[in-house]
């Protein structure tokens, strides 16, 4: 078994992952065997001129392999950089430059191992000779210190996931030389020409993204993915804080795929937020955080609406009473706990980077996303052109609706008298809401009916799965006027823990 240890040398990591842009807040963690099998090969190149086949041959069988890792305590972290443009009168752009920080007190080495390839007398050889032209792995900024090693560990925090069972990361890696054998000949048969697919896998190591753009691959020929399952260490507290400083409440987001989802699918995007929390707030018992799961250890729901509510937010500005379109972009989630998270809660939603989202048909959709705030809900309220700000939780007095109500009875008529209609829903789930002494009056938003079904029905309005009472697939708008200004969030009715029946400030702050 080849084993080779990392020191990370900063106390950080900086690598963006293969097909995503800087900006979109994803690191590559664990380093890829397609990234260390690249940065190997550019120290190969400074021991000489050429690469005996030998080098190349175990740097082609290293990329292509799926090693095990052992990884230190660690959180994910970003700076914001707001560089000039050129022009005279050209913005600032921000850059986000997010990385993987280490924890201080641990000893920041990232150990992977090899299992199928064996350390023979010629391999620690070659690896010898290597190393120490290795300086750094990922961005330039991750200085490293390589080394060759020899003592397995007890245990793996990164394994290669089984093929039908669950994975929390895809790693890029090399395709091993039957797949790229198989590859080449199929896509020469298929009208593709020699001199634009590598020529074996050492030239598909070796491919730079100014080839790739030019011959206009749109996924690197000779590259593939392997699944992974992680158990990542926790950075542990060795000096907790003294005091009765408040827990952070609320979490914000930012979705920042190329392609958004639309509001429509709020619901959708909730849903996978909760399961992308719930796999990272697993304990190594096999229960998961109640804050996150609503359910007590022996499986009874929470009541009192203690767990965490997922609030996708479509972009709404200025004043205006009309509430966004199903067509308009999602950008922004809020995660809100109304007792706050725990650091055990904290660290599972600064180790969410992306979500999987299900879509009709069983396909499955990758969503990245990166964690931009955490406090209360009054250091994030308000309107934000960075989309950093959430006006759902600011303070106001009139509320008018951002996402469909969705009822949880059916009318019904007593006494001769139509009751519990979606006006007297909305005003009853907002009393109970509010805190005592605030009244709250219910109007409805549009002037008719056909115009409020026209608009709420093109919004996903019921859950796949899981329980909740509701009274059908139909959406109301309203406006609320309350005796005293409250604070936001205020999300009522069916779904309202997944993102429906949100409120936004008449006057947004």
């Amino acid at each position: 078994m080849v084993g080779l240890s990392f020191e990370l040398l900063a106390g950080r990591y900086h690598a963006t992952p293969w097909g995503h842009n800087v900006n979109e807040g994803l690191v590559e963690w664990p380093p890829s065997p397609l990234r260390i099998a690249r940065a190997l090969a550019a120290a190969s190149f400074r021991c000489g001129r050429s690469v005996e086949p030998a080098t190349q041959a175990l740097l082609c069988r290293l990329g292509a392999s799926t090693p095990s890792y052992v990884l230190p305590p660690s959180t994910r972290a970003h700076t914001r950089h707001y560089m000039p443009l050129l022009g005279r009168n050209a913005k600032t752009a921000r850059v986000l430059d997010t990385f993987v920080a280490v924890d201080r007190h641990a000893r920041p080495m990232v150990e992977v191992w090899w299992p199928d390839i064996p350390a023979d007398a010629s391999t620690a050889a070659l690896l010898d000779a290597l190393l120490p032209h290795l300086q750094y792995l990922g961005r330039a900024e991750s200085w490293v210190e390589a080394s060759r090693i020899d003592r397995p560990p007890g245990r793996f925090h990164a394994r290669p996931a089984a093929e039908d069972g669950p994975a929390q990361v895809e790693l890029h890696r090399l395709h091993s030389s039957a797949e790229f054998d198989a590859w080449r000949s199929g896509f020469i048969s298929g009208g593709g020409r020699k001199s634009d697919a590598p020529a074996d896998q050492w030239a598909a190591l070796l491919q730079d993204t100014g080839t790739l753009q030019k011959r206009r691959w749109s996924s690197p020929p000779g590259f593939t993915t392997a699944r992974y399952q992680l158990r990542l260490p926790s950075v542990r507290r060795r000096h907790p804080v003294q005091g009765s400083s408040p827990r952070p409440a609320v979490a914000v987001y930012a979705l920042t795929h190329r392609v958004l989802p639309n509001a429509g699918d709020t619901l959708e995007v909730a849903e996978a937020f909760r399961r992308g929390l719930m796999a990272r707030a697993r304990r190594s018992d096999g229960s998961t955080l109640q804050v996150f799961s609503g359910k007590a250890a022996d499986g009874t729901p929470l009541r009192g609406h203690r767990h965490a509510r997922v609030l996708p937010a479509p972009p709404r500005g200025g004043t205006t009473p009309h509430p966004p379109a199903a067509q308009a972009p999602l950008d922004r989630v809020v995660v809100q706990a109304p007792e706050g998270f725990s650091p055990e809660a904290v660290e599972a939603l600064q180790r969410l980077d992306y979500i999987i989202r299900r879509r009709a048909g069983g396909e499955r959709e990758r969503l990245p996303v990166a964690l931009v705030g955490l406090g209360a809900a009054a250091d994030h309220a308000g309107l934000d052109p960075d989309g950093l700000r959430c006006p759902q939780l600011g303070t106001a007095s009139e509320w008018v609706t951002l996402t469909p109500f969705v009822c949880t009875r059916h009318p019904k008529r007593r006494g001769g008298r139509l009751v519990e209609t979606p006006l007297d829903q909305v005003t009853a789930a907002a009393r109970r809401a509010l805190p005592d002494g605030v009244t709250v009056e219910a109007s409805p938003l549009f002037g008719t009916e056909a115009e409020e079904g026209r608009w709420a029905s093109r919004w996903t309005l019921l859950r796949r799965r899981g329980g909740g009472r509701h009274a059908g697939g139909r959406g109301y708008a309203f406006r609320l006027r309350l005796s005293d200004p409250v604070e936001g969030p205020l999300a009522l009715g069916y779904g309202a823990h997944f993102g429906l029946g949100q409120f936004v400030p008449m006057a947004a702050e």
